[in-house]
């Protein structure tokens, strides 16, 4: 499959970000890397640059050596390949450093365009430690859908709305259209969203004080360190699946989120 076709077709996504700091976060990537094993997903051993696969023996020579080239803001460092216990491709992986919001950033996204065997209360394990270990100050996972309906509410979709657009009751699309850009967010502060899974650090968890816990999610646990695991629904949340859709915006409501953003912007 051609490579640009198969990152756009991923059906969930899980993206994990920290502030940047003057070095990479090295130890971090293999930490997340390592927890992610735990999990029946793992890197394989060869890394996948420029369409040429390269057998990797130390990973965290190769990270130290892809991360010294160049303009470290401009370049994705990308290809890694992550396996079932059964061999088979369930997951990319990509590195990058970006600046948004004001802020530079250390992203670390997975695109999982096959979703096999993976709940979301697994999905909701495997982020926390995940995140816990890359120490992310924001982390979730989205659904396509729901990225396409926080992007085009906001009016950032480069192309018109997707047809599926008009078919949502207007106290759902009223929500996400009240809310603030990512560019104008600190992001490790402020959330551009409630996502599908959330792993949301103190500092986040400290300015929704105590609304955060009745907010009505399916599932919030508290984590290692302040941190706080929060599930808005059991179910992925889809164009056709309106119950779920329904729940994140009401998530949405009750943590008056788009208020506290209004409040942060940078």
């Amino acid at each position: 499959m051609d490579l640009l076709a198969y990152f756009s077709s991923y059906a969930i996504q899980a993206n994990l970000i920290r502030r940047s700091g003057t070095m990479h976060p090295i130890p971090q990537l293999l930490a997340a890397t390592r927890a992610s094993a735990r999990h029946e997903l793992r890197f394989t051993h060869a890394i996948t640059m420029d369409g040429t696969e390269t057998p990797v023996e130390d990973s965290s020579a190769w990270w130290a050596r892809q991360l010294g080239r160049g303009d470290a803001l401009q370049q994705q460092f990308g290809g890694l390949v992550l396996t079932t216990a059964e061999s088979e491709t369930a997951v990319n992986a990509a590195y990058s450093r970006e600046p948004l919001g004001g802020v530079v950033y250390d992203r670390f996204r997975f695109d999982f365009p096959v979703l096999q065997g993976f709940d979301a209360a697994r999905l909701a394990r495997w982020l926390s430690e995940v995140a816990l270990a890359y120490d992310a100050a924001n982390a979730w996972v989205h659904t396509a859908d729901l990225l396409e309906l926080v992007r085009t509410a906001g009016g950032a979709a480069s192309e018109e709305p997707p047809p599926w657009w008009e078919r949502l009751p207007p106290e759902v699309t009223s929500v996400f259209a009240a809310l603030e850009p990512a560019s104008k967010l600190d992001l490790c502060e402020t959330p551009e969203a409630v996502w599908w899974i959330n792993v949301w650090s103190p500092a986040i968890v400290q300015r929704f004080g105590a609304r955060l816990r009745s907010a009505g999610w399916q599932r919030a646990e508290s984590l290692q360190g302040g941190y706080e695991l929060l599930v808005a629904s059991e179910d992925a949340p889809e164009r056709d699946h309106s119950a779920a859709l329904n729940q994140v915006a009401a998530l949405h409501r009750a943590l008056d989120l788009a208020a506290l953003q209004r409040q942060s912007r940078v």
